[in-house]
């Protein structure tokens, strides 16, 4: 797995520039423990509220599912913020799903985040568990102690985050469920398990689906960063943009899904997680077409 040092210099980095010395009593990030019976651990859930919470009563907002929160919650709920004042976000209900600490979910997260099961790593393959943990236990808390909008919910992740991201949306194929609106994924590991998700996408046959935005982004340095890391160029390897291809042309096969790819040029892949959540929420939150 990827280290992910530099994406938490980073988010740390950009969380402390955005502390700022007046109060705000209606957004302040709020923590929840939630324990998953099915894989038997205590999750962390950190929600950040739109300005003017409070005041606004009679308003449901949608809600932003956010995978890795340990490591990008509170960077994204400062670009909320932000971004929500000058108009370039609308306003949404941030919640971060995460662990005890950044340790824990750097362990956890390939038992939680995959499916099926590695043949070479023994902590692996719950991404089913988990999925139902969140559509089962967390969605149904978040809209009973929120003003949420049921009908507008983002799920997004990057890298393993991503995977998990799309096999969400691959089980809400075949379920013909719709716990999420829109599904947000950075650099998916699409490659897992000898590309299984992408094979699992083709397999589908065209059926109606409920409506849903997809977007799917992919650095265009990640390839030379995969050739380094593996020590050689691996010819029998799919590109990233060949994976995004494959992947998106499966996706769009569904009647009323409207599914986006993009390639980040000059981004590797613990680049592109910011500017393809920022983007994705743009489209996803109707702030663009």
């Amino acid at each position: 797995m990827r280290t992910f040092l530099s994406a938490l210099l980073l988010c740390l980095l950009l969380a402390s520039c955005s502390k700022h010395s007046d109060t705000n009593t209606d957004n302040q990030d709020a923590i929840t423990k939630l324990y998953s019976s099915e894989l038997k651990d205590t999750f962390s859930l950190f929600v950040h509220l739109p300005e003017g919470y409070d005041q606004h009563k009679e308003t449901f907002y949608p809600v932003v599912y956010l995978l890795d929160a340990n490591l990008y919650f509170e960077v994204m709920a400062a670009t909320f913020k932000k971004y929500s004042e000058v108009g370039l976000l609308a306003p949404a209900i941030l919640v971060g799903i995460g662990y005890k600490d950044f340790r824990t979910m750097d362990s956890l997260r390939s038992r939680d985040y995959t499916f099926p099961a590695a043949k070479d790593e023994t902590l692996s393959g719950k991404g089913d568990k988990f999925l139902s943990f969140i559509t089962k236990d967390i969605v149904p808390y978040v809209d009973a102690h929120y003003r949420a909008n049921i009908k507008n919910r983002v799920l997004m992740g990057h890298s393993l985050g991503g995977y998990f991201t799309l096999y969400a949306l691959h089980d809400a194929f075949v379920h013909k469920t719709n716990a999420f609106s829109s599904y947000i994924a950075a650099s998916p590991s699409l490659d897992y398990e000898h590309n299984y998700l992408m094979y699992e996408f083709e397999k589908l046959s065209p059926e109606q689906q409920s409506p849903a935005k997809v977007y799917i982004t992919f650095g265009g340095l990640e390839d030379a960063e995969e050739a380094a890391e593996d020590g050689a160029p691996d010819s029998t390897r799919l590109t990233c943009q060949e994976r995004l291809a494959w992947c998106t042309a499966s996706v769009k096969t569904q009647p009323g899904v409207h599914c986006r790819g993009d390639m980040y040029s000059n981004l590797g892949h613990m680049d592109t997680q910011l500017p393809t959540f920022i983007r994705g929420l743009q489209w996803a939150l109707n702030m663009t077409e």
